[in-house]
């Protein structure tokens, strides 16, 4: 039994969560998109007593193209934010919570034909 959570909800994941994305094309042939993400709080366990709290990552994208070839810059976590994120409660019956991930960026390339 779980006496803070009596209606048994889900634990592992936030009920609530936004995303917004704006892009802008400054020229021809590029693209300029950026955007937060939103997540709630949530609650990381079963009995309610582990609470992950809200955060907010932004992430950006940057594309030239030209023709068939292109090339994009994209970052997740633009501003190095600190969260947390938990394990899988549910299916694994872990409660291991760990730092977010740091800011990240991918480059890649492309060519259409």
């Amino acid at each position: 039994s779980a006496p803070l959570n009596p209606d048994n909800v889900l634990a592992g994941l936030p009920e609530r969560s936004a995303q917004l994305h704006l892009v802008w094309t400054p020229g021809e042939h590029w693209r300029l998109g950026v955007g937060p993400l939103w997540r709630d709080a949530f609650y990381h366990d079963m009995q309610r007593a582990m609470r992950i709290p809200s955060s907010v990552l932004w992430n950006a994208t940057l594309k030239w193209e030209r023709r068939n070839f292109w090339i994009q810059l994209d970052i997740e976590n633009l501003f190095d934010a600190f969260y947390w994120v938990g394990q899988e409660p549910i299916f694994s019956a872990g409660t291991l919570i760990l730092q977010g991930t740091p800011r990240k960026w991918q480059l890649s390339t492309g060519f259409s034909f």
